[in-house]
């Protein structure tokens, strides 16, 4: 009867035991997700756009346009938002708190403007920005691979920080 007693009780403690490790590990997981969340660089949305227009000017500047120019961030700047913005910065601020920006969460605006950077890295990479400014503009937002990209952003983020 003792040595029944024993054995219940040394059971119960293992049950016990598993437990607390089930526990400990549910607990050092959700930790550890707290711990990426919190290294993660926070998302930069106006940074992102001011990378995506450097990369769209570089692009720009070869358009018929603006070949004859020389191309300035306050020249571009104002070309594109006509006349409204003169800075990367000013356009940026301005973009992020607008539609379609304005109901996105940081993280997706900025895969957002990183999907744009790809389309114009990508035109400026294929020797292919030398036609009209104008029409390169439109066509990033017919563009297949920019707009898969928008919606893999969309999906990935789920509009959260």
């Amino acid at each position: 009867m003792l040595i029944r007693i024993l054995l219940l009780i040394a059971f119960l403690f293992q049950i016990s035991c598993a437990h607390k490790n089930e526990k400990n590990y549910e607990d050092l997981f959700r930790l550890r997700i707290l711990l990426e969340i919190a290294t993660k660089p926070k998302p930069n949305p106006v940074a992102t756009c001011q990378s995506t227009l450097i990369t769209m000017q570089t692009c720009a500047t070869t358009a018929p346009e603006f070949s004859s120019l020389t191309l300035t961030e306050a020249s571009f700047t104002a070309t594109i938002s006509v006349n409204k913005y003169f800075t990367y910065a000013d356009y940026c601020n301005n973009a992020i708190v607008n539609d379609p920006y304005r109901t996105m969460s940081d993280s997706l605006k900025e895969c957002y403007f990183k999907c744009d950077t790809s389309y114009w890295q990508t035109r400026k990479n294929l020797n292919i920005c030398s036609t009209a400014f104008q029409t390169m503009f439109t066509g990033n937002f017919a563009d297949s691979g920019t707009n898969s990209c928008k919606k893999n952003c969309s999906s990935s983020t789920n509009n959260t920080q």
